[in-house]
């Protein structure tokens, strides 16, 4: 945010301008065809979906791209009794609220009429000597942006009035040259952009990835190798999972889980379920909390906190030592998995070790595994596939998850030796990933600088070559002006049709 840059310290960081170039406001390149106003105020009442207009919003206005999402119409004579202005092609759209604020794109070719919302200012230069294009992408580019910061007004809702839009100065190159300058944008940013949508779909691979790791590993063939080399025995493994049970659930009967509606196990591994190796599966606390928070204390977590296997602090709350010993069901402690129950269900991390004591609102809890690694078994939890295949098996809807159903989650147990190789084989490989993501989300940080960069050489002058033979743009502007001073005096001596009767107007005076 730069809203305390004054429009002159702004102008006083533009570059010497160019051989042939000029500045001037988006008003002086207006002619008298042109337009240079706000959209129109359409109301909710003035809405119809079955109307035969469509009313162009913020939303479809993208950074240099008509987004088309909105889908909201009205009627052709509500349009005429508004005194609606009717979009053409190659409109420059400039949304006058963020996000970004001042983003502009070309209004494109469409097949029923429209119009737009009063935040959206409209541009039409009304002359063949201004290439829209090039005005669009010198709207977005960076020092614009930042003059459009400079003059944003609203506490709470930023915008920039058209007013104030028509203040800041533009650097005007000849014509020839806008087209060459938009030519050249047009070529690079097609380019990077093509990097970029290679880039994110390589991200989206490395999490269809990181789930073909965590399949893999469940199912045995991540650590097959390694059976091969070592002798594994799962009757003594079921013999220490009977034991902890005996230990952590007296009086209860420990149950073998029946394979027979489930996937086949390599050798060594069983089937249990979360009751089975845990010292118990418990809820958070389920009330109302907002009167508890505290700024220092107890930490208290919530589903926000609990990411893909780890633990974000963001956002974490506190209560005092006594609610703390109230809600003592809740209480957590370093190597319990919580799970997400709502919302994002599913999604599980361990409790770290610098978190010595902590409680939690409504998370499942798998008290201190002894029959699983606490990583694994959130990993197994995070795993898409395995957790889907568990709930067609056993009935566990994710959709209604509860202790109840954690508790059930049945679960592939490799022997705990096999374990550990296997936890750091999934770390190994998930370690990859996140270098390989890290770098795709640097390139992407600097594609981005990259893209403004572009703009920036481009509106210097330093894109494109100057041609000495260009027809300077200071004619063009003289042009411009003596159309409109004619215009003027043929509207005064009744030659032409006044101009329409003004809008209504429109509230907060924006």
């Amino acid at each position: 945010m730069v809203s305390d840059i004054s429009l002159n310290e702004a102008e006083d960081r533009l570059p010497v301008l160019p051989q042939g170039w000029v500045q001037a406001t988006i008003s002086d390149l207006i002619g008298k065809s042109g337009v240079f106003i706000d959209g129109d105020w359409v109301e909710s009442k003035d809405q119809d979906p079955q109307g035969d207009i469509r009313l162009i919003q913020l939303a479809d206005i993208g950074d240099g791209t008509f987004r088309d999402k909105s889908n909201r119409f009205l009627t052709s004579a509500k349009a005429a009794e508004l005194n609606c202005t009717f979009l053409k092609e190659n409109d420059v759209l400039t949304a006058r609220m963020p996000d970004p604020l001042g983003r502009a794109c070309i209004f494109p070719r469409i097949s029923q009429q429209c119009v737009t919302v009063v935040d959206v200012c409209i541009v039409r230069t009304g002359i063949n000597s201004i290439d829209h294009h090039w005005l669009m992408y010198t709207i977005n580019s960076p020092k614009f942006r930042l003059k459009i910061d400079a003059l944003q007004s609203g506490s709470t809702r930023k915008r920039i009035s058209r007013g104030n839009l028509s203040k800041l100065v533009l650097p005007i190159p000849p014509l020839h040259e806008q087209h060459r300058i938009v030519t050249k944008i047009e070529e690079l940013l097609t380019q990077l952009d093509a990097g970029v949508a290679s880039l994110k779909k390589v991200q989206a691979q490395l999490k269809r990835y990181r789930q073909a790791v965590l399949k893999a590993a469940f199912e045995g063939r991540l650590t097959q190798e390694w059976r091969e080399k070592h002798q594994t025995d799962d009757k003594h493994f079921l013999e220490y999972v009977e034991q902890n049970w005996e230990k952590y659930h007296k009086g209860k009967k420990f149950t073998k889980i029946d394979p027979s509606n489930l996937l086949p196990l390599p050798v060594g591994w069983l089937w249990s379920n979360f009751d089975q190796i845990s010292q118990r599966v418990t809820v958070g606390h389920v009330g109302p909390m907002k009167e508890e928070y505290i700024d220092r204390g107890i930490p208290f977590l919530r589903s926000q906190n609990v990411r893909t296997n780890r633990f974000d602090p963001e956002g974490l709350k506190f209560i005092s030592p006594g609610f703390h010993i109230q809600i003592k069901k809740s209480t957590l402690f370093p190597n319990d998995i919580v799970v997400v129950r709502s919302g994002n269900v599913g999604v599980s991390c361990v409790i770290p070790e610098f978190l010595k004591e902590a409680n939690c609102s409504d998370l499942v809890i798998v008290k201190q595994p002894y029959g699983i690694l606490p990583s694994l078994g959130a990993y197994y939890m995070n795993s898409t596939a395995l957790r889907l295949v568990n709930a067609k098996k056993v009935g566990v809807a994710l959709t209604h998850f509860n202790t109840k159903s954690m508790a059930e989650m049945v679960v592939p147990l490799p022997p705990i030796e096999e374990q550990k190789f296997l936890l750091a084989e999934i770390e190994r490989l998930f370690s990859i990933a996140d270098e390989i993501e890290q770098t795709i989300t640097t390139s992407l940080c600097q594609s981005e600088t990259l893209r403004h960069s572009i703009l920036k050489r481009a509106f210097e002058g330093k894109l494109v070559p100057q041609d000495p033979n260009d027809e300077p743009a200071s004619i063009l502007l003289e042009r411009i002006k003596a159309e409109k001073a004619r215009n003027a005096a043929e509207v005064k001596k009744g030659k032409t049709l006044q101009p329409k009767s003004p809008k209504r107007k429109i509230k907060n005076g924006n």
